[in-house]
Order: structure tokens, then C-alpha cells, then sequence
């Protein structure tokens, strides 16, 4: 279980790379998305938007000794005018070796250390029978949940729930259908939804909801088998992430093994803290 700060857990650096790199994509691909701010700098990949406060992060994290305070100031002021949030994803190849303390300074904070989890989809899957009245289809056109309550959405009655729609619309209009949306319907009603992003050396499970009302039944892992078996098809050999608490045994369980873990450093600036 991944504990508050701690940092230790086995290393497979070369696997490591794979899920972050992947997360670098998945934050480039959203250069699509109306009003969101995307920077590809050499040494982090960040993005600004008005969405959920801990989605404004930064990833690759590469700073270099002499440069690294004047970096993160940048994008500390950056965030700060932005009046939401502040996050950086510290993998294990993150430099410099003194960036804790120099986050810990800026009064950001370890919120978590997140567990990396990838599955070799050439491995046979664990067994699973799905419920017989559960049915998962990709969504194409996500109009469809404007008045239908989208599980990882909610209703669309709300500011950040309309930019999440939007979010949505905008990355799977896109020819390329890198990022891809999966929704269980349990006689007839939506019950649990998959983000899923195919990145160029590993797809990458960006989100997973099932609704307490829903859990228990065995509809996460078939969201979880659906995806793994899609982007298969595509040639993909393996999917990656970065697991909750909660979501670290149903991984497990599905055939995923953790590779490292991420450090998520906040800071919030909507509470001034």
C-alpha cells in the first residue's frame, strides 16, 4: 500500500521511464483541449488549465543543479497566477537530488507516494468472466452524456464537470483516437467508466470510476480487461499507470506489478498554503 512520503520500493528504472514518459504524452496531448496551456520544456513537461487543481502538474522532471531553483520560481509564479494548484511528479529518475528540499522550501508537499504499475499484455490475462449484463462500449461521441450523467463526469451542472466534458470532446475528436473512453452499462445504466491514452512505447490507464453503488460486481476489472485487450489489438505490449490505494490490489489482481513509485508534491493556491 503506497504509504504518505515514503519513497521505498523496488526500482525498475527502465519501466519507470515507460509509464512517465507516457504520462509526458498524455499531458502533450491535450494541446486539443480549448484553454489549456501546454509546455514541452527540456527539462519538465507541465500544462495550466482550468480543470482540477491537481491535474495543473508537471512531469520529467530533469532540472539541473545551478538552474533548478530559478526553475521551479518559474513555474511556481506561473501556478501562483493561475490561483489553482501546483504539482510535480517526482519519478525516481527526477533531478536534481536535492529537489525535495528545495519543493519542501516553496511549501509544497508530498501528498503521496503513488505506486507505477505496468501489465505485459503478452501474458496471458488473469481469468475473468465478465457479468453477463454488463455491456462496455468505447464512446465515439460523447454528446451522448450531455444529458446522460458520463460515471467519471457526473452531471453537467457544474463548471469543473462542463470543462471535463469539454476535455473529453476535444481528445476524442482527434483522427489520431490516442485517447480512448470505455463505459459500462449495467441494464442500460452507465456504471463505471476508463480513460485510456496510447502513447508511442506504452498505453497508460488514466482513469478508472466505478460508482459505490456499482462496486463489488465486477465492473472495474472489466473495464480494466476491455482496454488491455483493445490496445493489444493496436500492437501495444504494455500498459502502464499510476495506482490509488484502493486501485494498487484490483491492479495486482488484474496482472499489473509495480515497477516504482511517483512522489506527488502540491501545493495549493486557492487556500494560499
Amino acid at each position: 500500500m503506497p504509504s504518505a512520503c515514503s519513497e521505498t520500493s523496488p526500482v525498475d528504472l527502465q519501466q519507470s521511464l515507460l509509464v512517465e514518459q507516457e504520462h509526458a504524452e498524455w499531458f502533450l496531448a491535450e494541446r486539443v483541449v480549448p484553454g489549456t496551456e501546454i509546455h514541452k520544456d527540456r527539462d519538465v513537461t507541465w500544462i495550466v488549465h482550468a480543470g482540477a487543481a491537481w491535474r495543473n502538474a508537471g512531469i520529467m522532471v530533469r532540472l539541473s543543479p545551478s538552474s533548478a531553483e530559478r526553475r521551479i520560481d518559474t513555474l511556481l509564479a506561473r501556478y501562483q497566477r493561475h490561483r489553482r494548484g501546483m504539482a510535480l511528479w517526482l519519478s525516481p529518475s527526477a533531478t536534481p537530488s536535492n529537489i525535495t528540499g528545495l519543493l519542501t522550501a516553496r511549501r509544497l508537499r508530498c501528498q503521496k507516494y503513488y505506486p507505477a504499475m505496468i501489465r505485459n499484455l503478452a501474458d496471458r490475462p488473469p481469468s475473468f468472466q465478465q457479468p453477463k449484463e454488463l455491456v462496455i462500449r468505447r464512446v465515439i461521441d460523447p454528446e451522448e452524456f450531455r444529458n446522460t450523467a458520463h460515471p467519471a463526469i457526473g452531471p453537467l451542472t457544474t463548471p469543473l464537470r462542463r470543462t471535463a466534458f469539454e476535455r473529453l470532446r476535444a481528445l476524442l475528436s482527434q483522427p489520431s483516437a490516442r485517447t480512448r473512453d470505455y463505459v459500462a452499462w449495467l441494464n442500460g445504466t452507465p456504471a463505471g467508466a476508463i480513460e485510456v491514452f496510447v502513447g508511442s512505447t506504452c498505453a497508460g490507464i488514466h482513469g478508472l470510476t466505478v460508482p459505490e453503488r456499482y462496486q463489488g460486481r465486477g465492473i472495474a476489472s472489466a473495464l480494466i480487461e476491455r482496454a488491455c485487450i483493445d490496445v493489444r489489438d493496436l500492437g501495444v505490449e504494455r500498459i502502464g499507470l499510476l495506482a490509488s490505494t484502493e486501485g494498487q490490489r484490483l491492479y495486482l489482481r488484474r496482472g499489473f506489478h509495480e515497477v516504482s513509485r511517483f512522489g506527488y508534491w502540491y501545493r495549493s493556491f486557492q487556500r494560499d498554503c
